[in-house]
């Protein structure tokens, strides 16, 4: 299928969605040798705009985030990435309050646009384009801890004005806590958004509902006054979870990172399991000092042919 079919088929499929809090695609028409798009613009005001750019209270921050989340499920359900998940696509009805998702980008909308200073702060380290992950439910997590972090402090992650420094932020550098910049802030809240802006994705919340059970625990908490909690976002996932052999090798790469002298490592895992995530551990990392990294799969039906998983 070429590129321009594929879209169109990709902007058809958006159509013929409905899902309850996201705004519709309602047409697409082809103009030309141009695909024209016409979605519909929720009313009410973004994120933006709400409380005047400053730090939202809890009481104002809980709902609207439960309520995008929701949104995200119900999209996921449908095996689709949003792609724009920020502070300007979540609109704020004036008259009830009810939250609304700006719509479901396409393939082509994904590219990344350098010049697109609002939308940078809040895109994920692999929508950048500068590691081997693919672009799927997880960058909209990503995203989405990136939101939940600019309402609750007043700013962005990462607040670097030009475009390298921010793709920068995003692959390699690590944020200060939410409940270090206000220390108000319910220490597990601020957990659980850390764990929504991992660099690996699967180190993030593995999915959106997860992460909305994970906010209702929080706020039956904070109901109850209870200080502190365990939120399953605290729970190491099974790729995540480190065997012995995989916690040497990370005291290892830490040794290697911090290091300025130029070094040649190879990495030997398992096909499956945990350590298979040390080599996304390290990927972002190694691209940010403007470094290289070859990966391989060889299968074990094929051993004989030689160099295959290159």
């Amino acid at each position: 299928v070429e590129h321009g079919q594929q879209l169109e088929l990709e902007l058809e499929r958006s159509c013929a969605l409905t899902i309850d809090g996201l705004a519709a695609t309602l047409a697409v028409e082809r103009v030309d040798d141009q695909l024209v798009v016409v979605s519909e613009r929720p009313s009410g005001i973004d994120l933006r705009e709400l409380g005047g750019g400053a730090a939202l209270s809890l009481d104002t921050f809980l709902p609207i985030a439960r309520r995008t989340t929701e949104i995200l499920v119900d999209l996921h359900q449908h095996q689709l990435v949003h792609g724009d998940i920020w502070p300007g696509s979540v609109i704020i009805n004036r008259d009830d309050g009810d939250v609304s998702l700006g719509p479901v980008l396409s393939s082509t909308q994904l590219e990344l646009d350098l010049d697109d200073v609002d939308r940078l702060p809040y895109i994920s380290p692999e929508h950048t384009g500068r590691t081997s992950a693919g672009l799927d439910h997880r960058s909209d997590l990503y995203s989405l801890g990136a939101t939940f972090y600019r309402l609750l402090t007043g700013t962005p992650p990462f607040t670097a004005r030009q475009a390298s420094a921010l793709i920068h932020a995003h692959l390699s550098e690590r944020p200060d806590p939410p409940s270090e910049r206000v220390p108000q802030l319910p220490v597990p809240l601020s957990r659980l958004i850390m764990k929504l802006l991992a660099k690996s994705p699967a180190r993030r919340y593995p999915s959106a509902a997860v992460l909305l059970d994970d906010l209702d625990r929080l706020k039956r908490s904070l109901d109850a006054k209870q200080a502190d909690i365990t939120l399953a976002g605290d729970e190491p996932s099974e790729r995540a979870r480190g065997s012995a052999t995989a916690l040497a090798l990370r005291e290892e790469l830490e040794f290697l990172v911090g290091d300025a002298k130029p070094r040649l490592m190879l990495i030997s895992v398992p096909p499956v399991g945990d350590d298979a995530t040390l080599a996304d551990t390290l990927e972002s990392q190694i691209l940010a000092r403007h470094g290289q990294l070859g990966r391989g799969q060889f299968e074990a039906q094929r051993r004989g042919v030689p160099l295959l998983g290159w």
